[in-house]
């Protein structure tokens, strides 16, 4: 088909031919072409600018979330196995779920982003790069934020806390020795 010839349903069958994750990209490069041709005066006007809108991948559902979500009783059945694995365990579960942390996000907690009497932590930060020398970032967003967690969940933190110490206490004496 000549150029001057397209028109918006040539160019909509086209996209139709094409993935849809990738019409967005198509529209772009086709949209720019047809508009540097119209400036060179090789169309009168540009079929693709004129589309009022690309067909896009569907947008997930603000219920898909949910529909992946375990529910009270999947998250307690959940943490009754993470308490058998261990303080350790217990505390990072028990802290996801009642925080509704990212994973870096709870990656990058330290001892003094948690305040045991307010019933609250302060994701600060977060780790941004694994391994023997890891890295940490702000969040997400860029901003700290609190979040308050159950009394629960708290003393699970307690609870890892006292064996951490208790675990570095017994490896210091074995250096010692």
């Amino acid at each position: 088909i000549p150029l001057q010839k397209r028109t918006e349903s040539h160019i909509e069958t086209y996209y139709a031919s094409i993935p849809v994750g990738s019409r967005a990209l198509h529209h772009t490069v086709l949209r720019r072409a047809l508009r540097r041709a119209k400036k060179q005066k090789h169309l009168a006007s540009n079929p693709a600018g004129d589309l009022d809108h690309v067909p896009r991948r569907p947008k997930p559902q603000r219920d898909d979330a949910r529909v992946n979500c375990w529910t009270a009783v999947e998250a307690s059945s959940f943490l009754v196995v993470a308490k058998a694995a261990g303080p350790q365990a217990a505390a990072l579960y028990a802290t996801a779920l009642d925080a509704g942390a990212r994973k870096n996000e709870l990656c990058g907690l330290r001892w003094e982003d948690i305040d045991f009497e307010a019933d609250r932590i302060r994701i600060a930060r977060q780790l941004t790069k694994p391994g023997p020398e890891p890295t940490f970032g702000p969040p997400k967003n860029g901003l700290p934020r609190d979040i308050t967690l159950s009394a629960e969940t708290i003393d699970l933190l307690r609870q890892h806390k006292r064996a951490q110490a208790e675990l570095n206490r017994l490896r210091n004496a074995f250096l010692l020795a």
